[in-house]
């Protein structure tokens, strides 16, 4: 189907079994495997956010860090790799590709 849903910065795929006859999804960009179905839209959407704060509170009672959804920065962990290698190539004082980006554009 394509559509999402979002609960706590967490993404879920909505999807339908014609199988099954029901719809499901799945948390999308954790490693965990978090999943659910439900009957209506409205019902899968209650499911996720059940499925979302049952996971976050067994988390915290196994006193284990959750899985967190990535947040699409990428941080580079050698500054040397952007340091200037000739004249008049802008030097880039930290390492954030967004920042980079942005310093390339000016």
């Amino acid at each position: 189907m394509g559509d999402f849903l979002k609960y706590k910065s967490f993404l879920s795929s909505v999807e339908y079994s014609v199988d099954d006859n029901c719809l499901f999804g799945k948390v999308m960009f954790i490693k965990s495997l978090l999943t659910y179905e439900g009957e209506t839209l409205q019902e899968l959407e209650k499911i996720f956010h059940q499925t979302i704060d049952n996971y976050l509170a067994d988390c915290q009672a196994e006193g284990i860090k959750p899985n967190v959804p990535c947040s699409g920065d990428f941080a580079e962990r050698n500054p040397e790799r952007f340091k200037p290698s000739s004249p008049g190539v802008i030097p880039v004082s930290y390492t954030h590709l967004r920042a980079h980006e942005t310093l390339m554009n000016l």
